[in-house]
């Protein structure tokens, strides 16, 4: 996927791209940045952080068969 711009409601401009090997920290940073409620919703159980194995797999994708995108 080629990473394009996209233009929010109220104007703000967000580049979305493919996740890439690197991201775990911004991965992290984000998930500490939601509210409980927004991770349970998310993942639909309790999650505190991100484990080793959940941003091992979210930072793998192949953009193929398993899709991730960051923003």
């Amino acid at each position: 996927m080629a990473p394009f711009q996209l233009t929010l409601q109220d104007g703000e401009h967000m580049l979305l791209r493919a996740i890439a090997p690197d991201d775990w920290g911004h991965l992290q940073k984000g998930m500490a940045a939601l509210s409980s409620e927004s991770r349970y919703f998310r993942f639909f159980t309790p999650v505190g952080q991100l484990n080793e194995q959940m941003l091992s797999c979210f930072c793998s994708a192949d953009q193929h068969d398993h899709v991730a995108c960051a923003g």
